[in-house]
């Protein structure tokens, strides 16, 4: 049976240690010799076919990983594309009733807060903010947006959301 690699090159090396202290080697201690490195190199080449079976499993589950990334954007887009489709049928045909089986109701709201739309050159504006760098204050310009102050580089919209069709 062969040693285990710290105790084969733990072996190799008094070995070794006994070469280069100029100990006359016997028979048996060249046997000794060649069991040990026997041993390290068995370990050796068991650790490198490990590792390229460690790395090969890793490298599997990266491409199954960036499968399953792929996978759920598709149906994120697949699903976003039934939400804005639906939302767009029922928003050009007020006057049907969409509903389901159980008699919900499909319809499309307004959001309650609106979405910030930027534009155009901001800097140097009353919503230019110095942190470490100028950045835009956003929550400012927001709020005046809202209040009804006119930006030239920027504008809110109220975006809609489908209620029913969970």
């Amino acid at each position: 049976m062969t040693k285990k690699f710290l105790e084969a090159a733990t072996d190799l090396n008094e070995l070794c240690d006994m070469i280069d202290d100029g100990i006359d080697i016997n028979e048996q201690l060249q046997e000794e010799f060649k069991i040990a490195l026997d041993d390290v190199v068995g370990a050796v080449d068991r650790r490198k076919y490990f590792l390229a079976e460690v790395n090969s499993k890793i490298e599997l589950a990266k491409s199954k990983r960036d499968e399953a990334k792929k996978s759920i954007k598709t149906f994120e887009n697949i699903r976003d594309r039934v939400i804005e489709t639906t939302k767009y049928v029922v928003s050009e045909n007020p006057n049907i009733p969409f509903k389901d089986s159980l008699g919900k109701k499909l319809i499309v709201l307004k959001n309650p807060a609106p979405t910030l739309i930027v534009n155009g050159e901001w800097e140097g504006s009353d919503y230019a903010k110095i942190v470490n760098t100028v950045e835009l204050d956003k929550i400012k310009l927001k709020e005046d947006l809202i209040a009804g102050s006119t930006v030239d580089f920027a504008k809110i919209e109220y975006g809609t959301h489908l209620r029913g069709l969970k």
